[in-house]
């Protein structure tokens, strides 16, 4: 069995890991906060250092450390954002999808329920058929080790939002919160709440979890205990609030359009990572927003994204690959979002 170390309390624990991790930190922001608001305990515990990085975008934020600290968190505000203890070894993409590696990461998390969110890139060797079949094999694997596992399978046809790059995910992540946010970010966010309220029992079916996460997002309590969270992490919230306030905090800021009209059909998730990091590493950082969905159509006047750099040359870079990242058709297209396909434990 599974050594549960969580403090007694009516809040259920309820553990949540996307696979890969990278690129649903933004995500991870939101939903720790909503949780919390639904009288859910979640911890967050991250391999990579991709959160603590954005999230020290933050003045003044420092992600929590050790054991102790986190749990005090947790207790005080119902979810923490902690570096995974023992992560010495990070797994790569192809590893993370293993499920006894997905497992022993929920095990060292040390909650009884989890939501797992399996995201099956658009170029993935591997069919989404055989992520159905991960999903099954990891909720037997969990069952067997006392662990209920629900796993969300979703197919990457595009980024998930429209903002990439540290201090402009997490500034997305605030927008959500304010029911702001992208359409795809929220339809995520609020189908990842309910399966926790599914899972923990505090919802009878999908329909009144929704309901229920919806109207939490809407009551704006999840917005509060967010900056309460980096208030107790040493943030400065005054900063803070100033930063959300300015359209832009870096030297050039460039609109990336075409003279092509059509529609947008896809965009290369990877390639724009590749491009976001390549800004960030540059001279005062950097990244992109208002990046385009598929469905949506373009030509002379409009933005397929903002580029954000610390430097004209850096821009202008960005701007001559991220034309690559786009292909279009003059036909009309459907949105980018998929359905997710939901596993979910047998309970008897």
């Amino acid at each position: 069995m599974t050594p549960f170390w969580y403090p007694a309390d009516p809040r259920p624990v309820v553990a949540f890991l996307s696979v890969p991790e990278r690129g649903a930190e933004k995500l991870c922001f939101v939903l720790g906060a909503l949780l919390a608001s639904l009288r859910l305990r979640a911890p967050f515990f991250f391999y990579h250092k991709e959160a603590a990085r954005k999230l020290g975008a933050v003045p003044e934020y420092t992600m929590a450390a050790g054991l102790d600290l986190p749990l005090a968190r947790l207790q005080e505000h119902g979810f923490v954002f902690a570096q995974q203890a023992g992560s010495h070894h990070e797994p790569d993409e192809n590893e993370e999808t293993q499920p006894g590696v997905i497992l022993a990461r929920l095990k060292a998390v040390g909650a009884p329920r989890a939501v797992v969110l399996l995201n099956v890139p658009d170029d993935a060797g591997a069919s989404a058929a055989a992520y159905d079949n991960i999903a099954q094999e990891l909720i037997a694997a969990g069952q067997r080790e006392g662990l209920l596992v629900t796993v969300s399978v979703r197919e990457v046809v595009e980024p998930l939002g429209a903002a990439f790059g540290g201090w402009l995910e997490v500034k997305e992540a605030v927008a959500c919160l304010d029911c702001r946010g992208p359409s795809d970010l929220e339809e995520l966010l609020l189908s990842v709440a309910a399966e926790a309220l599914l899972l923990t029992g505090k919802a009878g079916d999908v329909d009144s979890a929704r309901s229920a996460a919806g109207a939490a997002l809407a009551s704006g309590e999840p917005r509060k205990r967010f900056e309460q969270y980096l208030a107790a992490e040493g943030a400065s919230l005054k900063a803070f609030r100033t930063m959300l306030a300015s359209e832009t905090i870096w030297a050039t800021t460039v609109d990336c359009g075409t003279q092509e009209e059509g529609v947008i059909t896809r965009c290369d998730a990877a390639l724009v990572r590749e491009i976001v990091r390549d800004l960030e590493s540059g001279p005062g950082v950097g990244g992109l927003d208002q990046l385009a969905k598929i469905g949506e159509p373009f030509g002379p006047g409009c933005t397929m994204a903002r580029i954000h750099a610390g430097s004209q040359d850096a821009a202008e870079r960005a701007a001559d690959r991220l034309h690559l990242a786009f292909s279009s058709t003059e036909e009309d297209v459907s949105p980018g979002q998929r359905q997710l396909r939901i596993h979910r434990p047998f309970v008897r």
